[in-house]
């Protein structure tokens, strides 16, 4: 029988409109008592992100913990540090702002609240999650991984020098927040590199064998958006429209892999684990006919 749609889950709340990232604290309040906020080492609070955050989060009188040094590829060491001290400190909603590196180590962070490492044995298969994940809400600042919508955290393995994936319905976020206003800064080549991301993600849940109706419409809403908006962001970075629509189109790419990635995907995350070029280039690189 055609058409048939296996269990999968999308966030619990999706938010999409410039600016909307001042409203975290509210959201923090929904989820929890007490905020874990990760981010990269220098861009959210170089440009002031974490500003706003903090802002938000202190209108609603959420306290708050500030762990600001996931790397560029974010290592398990990393994760299990962040999870430590989000346990110390009590904390029981969490938040990530940042590209997919970001996002993934914020989604594993919470779920490494409810689930004892290391982190190792769930990448590796050792382990399987036993308990759903604490609140994670992402806010993406590159339109390209669709991180917050995916049930993936891609992490690196310094043990074995390899890139690997850990994966969980589970791990999906409770709330997306997809702002405009915070990709604006994102220099060219970037906005360039993850919005092949996107459109590489695109492709392949589109063409994937264990697609259904709601992932080919997903991805063929992505593929439009990437083609009308992608050239026009990166020539006119502080074009908001452009910026918007990029964003709804990494989301709906992260949609489209949900039920697995390709092989560009595939060949991408190999030869990322040994060669220092952006995840999204090879993507669109291996992807592109």
């Amino acid at each position: 029988m055609s058409g048939i749609i296996e269990a999968f889950t999308l966030p619990r709340w999706i938010e999409a409109e410039p600016g909307c990232i001042r409203g975290v604290g509210k959201w923090a309040k929904k989820f929890g008592t007490k905020a874990f906020v990760l981010s990269g080492q220098s861009s959210a609070r170089k440009f002031g992100l974490l500003d706003r955050i903090e802002k938000s989060l202190k209108e609603e009188a959420i306290p708050f913990e500030i762990f600001d040094r996931v790397e560029a590829e974010p290592a398990l060491e990393t994760v299990e540090e962040a999870a430590r001290e989000a346990r110390k400190a009590g904390c029981n909603v969490f938040i990530g702002v940042g590209g997919g590196s970001v996002l993934d180590a914020g989604k594993l962070t919470a779920m490494l609240q409810e689930n004892p490492g290391p982190a190792e044995d769930y990448q590796l298969g050792r382990k399987e999650w036993s308990r759903a994940s604490k609140p994670f809400i992402a806010i993406p600042t590159t339109a390209g991984t669709g991180s917050e919508a995916t049930k993936v955290s891609v992490m690196t393995n310094k043990r074995l020098g390899v890139k690997r994936s850990i994966y969980s319905w589970e791990m999906v976020s409770a709330a997306a927040l997809l702002d405009a206003e915070v990709c604006l800064s994102l220099p060219p080549e970037v906005t360039r590199d993850t919005g092949l991301d996107a459109l590489g993600q695109a492709v392949e849940g589109y063409l994937s064998t264990a697609n259904n109706p709601i992932i080919k419409a997903a991805a063929g809403q992505a593929a439009r958006l990437v083609k009308e908006n992608l050239p026009l962001a990166v020539r006119e970075g502080g074009n908001v429209q452009a910026r918007h629509n990029m964003l709804i189109a990494a989301f709906l790419g992260g949609v489209s892999i949900d039920t697995g990635v390709g092989l560009g995907h595939e060949m991408a995350m190999a030869v990322g684990s040994f060669k220092k070029i952006p995840h999204g280039l090879l993507v669109g690189l291996l992807t592109a006919p």
